[in-house]
This record gives structure tokens, C-alpha cells and sequence, in this order.
């Protein structure tokens, strides 16, 4: 995981951000970052680590891109 969006209105989790690097020849370092519904993902019992076991790689890169920087539900 490398982050996490946050509702502030509301202050919910919504997203997660993660690294998809699976061939992707991005401008952000090599790889790509993709926002993931929080209800995808899994705490993995008492460690931290997050599960996303449910979506397939092809599944993981057609998610939207993050482009690190500031959006709206809007957008």
C-alpha cells in the first residue's frame, strides 16, 4: 500500500493507492499507482499487511490511475 484517501467531510477511508508495476512504463518512477475501493481490501490478521487477493492482475492495472494530486468526487 503505498497510501490511503480519506473523505475529509466525512472523514471515511474510501481508496487505497498501491503500486502496479506489471510492465507499466509510467511517469511516476516506473510505476503505476491505483486507487482501490477500501472495501476490496483485507487487514491480514495481526500483521500489516493488506490483502487484495480478490482482483487479478488484469483486473489491478484497469483500475483508475492516481496521479498524486488533489481530486474531488467530481473528478
Amino acid at each position: 500500500m503505498h497510501d490511503l484517501i480519506v473523505e475529509m467531510d466525512t472523514r471515511q477511508a474510501r481508496n487505497i493507492v498501491v503500486a502496479a508495476s506489471a510492465g507499466w512504463e509510467g511517469d511516476y518512477r516506473g510505476e503505476r499507482h491505483v486507487l482501490i475501493p477500501i472495501g476490496l481490501a483485507r487487514l491480514v490478521d495481526d500483521s500489516n499487511v493488506v490483502s487484495i487477493g480478490s482482483l487479478t492482475g488484469e483486473e489491478l492495472l484497469s483500475l483508475p490511475v492516481y496521479k498524486h494530486k488533489p481530486f474531488t468526487s467530481d473528478n
